[in-house]
């Protein structure tokens, strides 16, 4: 999350006391997918209240003690498989995104920062099925410049989520992408409409929303 000039910082207000309330005091890992301050801004936070046992980003010369997210390419935690899919050194900026896919015995999660459609080009021509994830993170929070169509026919997400806030200055996710998303028949699930998403991969695929379990809060609604 960013952090402002004001001070205000999301990692400070909302992903520590996440944590907190997790029972959490200290990370074995943290992947930062890349430099830009909506995603790098709230690690200061992180780090000052938390051990952190290793830093990955895409741009680890814009995060201080990180290393390059290709020095860890695949690793397993309790039978849950991570795998980084792209190659970061040929990239920059948004397209150097860690992409990052999870896998448990029966469902997977396919991580993919901010990369665009020379990204997704590159993962599509490289990796053909290993893309193919039951949820799929909107890349780049739904901009214009992303999800493009053969990108998205292989995945095949059953569902698809964006994290964009309430009425952001950027309009994500734009009308087109929305539509796409659409045409190609793939829930597209809100943040800004849904609040705080809790994904478990179990035995079944579920999708805890805020905006289910804290219903009472009509302002967090669309």
């Amino acid at each position: 999350g960013a952090a402002y000039p004001s001070g205000f910082s999301l990692g400070e207000a909302v992903v520590t006391p996440y944590l907190r309330q997790q029972r959490i005091e200290a990370l074995d890992m943290v992947i930062i997918s890349h430099g830009d301050k909506d995603h790098l801004g709230g690690l200061a936070a992180i780090q000052a209240h938390f051990p952190v046992g290793l830093l990955l980003s895409s741009e680890p010369s814009r995060t201080a003690l990180a290393q390059p997210c290709g020095n860890k390419r695949q690793w397993v935690w309790d039978g849950v498989v991570f795998e980084m899919l792209n190659n970061t050194q040929h990239w920059s900026n948004n397209n150097a995104s860690c992409v990052l896919k999870i896998s448990s015995d029966k469902y997977s999660l396919l991580l993919t920062g901010d990369i665009e459609k020379k990204a997704e080009r590159y993962l599509v021509d490289t990796l053909e099925d290993k893309l193919k994830s039951d949820i799929l993170i909107v890349p780049h929070h739904g901009s214009k410049t992303s999800s493009s169509v053969k990108f998205l026919q292989q995945v095949k997400p059953e569902v698809a989520i964006v994290s964009s806030g309430l009425n952001n200055p950027f309009k994500h996710p734009a009308n087109i992408i929305q539509k796409r998303y659409q045409t190609l028949g793939i829930p597209l699930i809100n943040t800004a409409c849904s609040g705080g998403i809790d994904v478990y991969l179990g035995d079944t695929l579920r999708l805890q929303r805020y905006r289910q379990t804290h219903a009472r809060y009509y302002w967090h609604r669309c």
